[in-house]
């Protein structure tokens, strides 16, 4: 039976698969990158049919992705391997020659899932991640549940057998700090530590119900935000002890396409999930939507045309309302001052608002 159509246009699905591994490796990777392709379904035993690429062959990897998207479920490794293998070899941890940062999966409650103790929704997965207290570099909102990548200025590559399982060991760690603050929550998280991970690249088709195909897309890219193995290593200790509160989250504004041109970060033209005007939208709908309207719109009557006030409190209202509810992030930098403590500073808005 023909896998059912889902109406993604193929060149921007090639241009947005592309991006994302451009995003992951950067353009000075070495090594072999492995996309994986499975019939659909949802089926754990299905197997992984491995197809190899040198390493910054992106434009290759994301075309055949594309075409293999339209019919099957397509994977990439996270980790690199250092040597080619025959097929039908993938690769496992031991021969990975290099990550790009730490990553984790969190699956939202739904049918497809084994698990029953989940986020029932992805911004309560969104809710669990702001925990980490560092900004992900960016989110995949992979249909079922999201795909986070925290991932450093550049490719760590492994000098030797020591530096590959400090990796894994950090890995690891990032793991189980994600853990348990799911186990807080009363949730479980996909054990996805191993460093020849397979994880959905964006731009391709969700076929785990083959009869309900969804689009593996960007959610949230914050590209400034990149970090040292010791920011991870500082991140992990700070969950361990729980000695220093997670930070709230920047003020929330999804990047658009003409941002990322801007930016100049290879993810120009891509469709994000959230551009500005929709996340306005959902903000007026908020449960303070109308407090946030009025004070978007240029009402400056509830703080007595004090305009300085009425902005204050229209970034108020937007944090603890439709801030706290959509989970999204304008970016961040990382201050390394002071002995190498990270503080993550919240961005301004660059959208202007009515009558400002």
């Amino acid at each position: 039976m023909n896998a059912p159509v889902l109406n993604v246009d193929a060149p921007s699905a090639v241009a947005e698969t592309e991006a994302f591994l451009r995003q992951i490796f950067g353009s000075h990777a070495a090594g072999h990158l492995v996309i994986c392709t499975a019939r659909p379904g949802n089926d754990r035993r299905t197997p992984l049919s491995p197809t190899w690429f040198q390493a910054t062959d992106f434009e290759g990897a994301a075309a055949f992705a594309a075409a293999q998207s339209a019919h099957r479920q397509v994977f990439f490794a996270v980790g690199l391997q250092r040597e080619q293998l025959p097929a039908p070899q993938r690769g496992g941890s031991k021969s990975v020659g290099a990550i790009p940062g730490v990553w984790s999966e969190i699956d939202v409650l739904h049918t497809v899932h084994q698990k029953t103790a989940l986020p029932p929704t992805v911004e309560e997965a969104l809710d669990l991640v702001d925990k980490v207290g560092i900004v992900p570099t960016f989110i995949i909102d992979t249909g079922h549940g999201i795909q986070c990548y925290w991932l450093f200025a550049s490719l760590w590559v492994f000098a030797d057998e020591a530096d590959r399982e400090a990796g894994q060991q950090l890995c690891n760690a990032f793991k189980a700090a994600v853990a348990k603050l799911a186990r807080d929550k009363g949730w479980q998280v996909d054990a996805v530590a191993d460093l020849a991970r397979v994880l959905r690249p964006a731009g391709t088709v969700n076929r785990k119900e083959p009869e309900n195909p969804l689009p593996v897309r960007f959610l949230i890219h914050n590209p400034d935000c990149r970090y040292t193995i010791d920011d991870i290593r500082a991140a992990i200790e700070r969950l361990d002890t729980g000695s220093i509160a997670a930070p709230e989250p920047s003020l929330p504004k999804a990047i658009t396409a003409r941002a990322a041109a801007a930016a100049d970060d290879g993810l120009a033209g891509i469709e994000f999930l959230h551009d500005d005007n929709l996340l306005v939208e959902q903000a007026r709908g908020a449960e303070n939507g109308a407090k946030f309207g009025r004070l978007w719109d240029g009402d400056d009557s509830m703080h007595d045309g004090d305009t300085s006030a009425a902005d204050l409190a229209l970034c108020e209202s937007w944090r603890s309302g439709p801030g706290r509810t959509l989970r999204r992030w304008t970016g961040c930098s990382v201050d390394r001052s002071g002995g190498g403590t990270n503080e993550i500073r919240p961005t301004a808005p660059t959208a202007a608002r009515t009558g400002r």
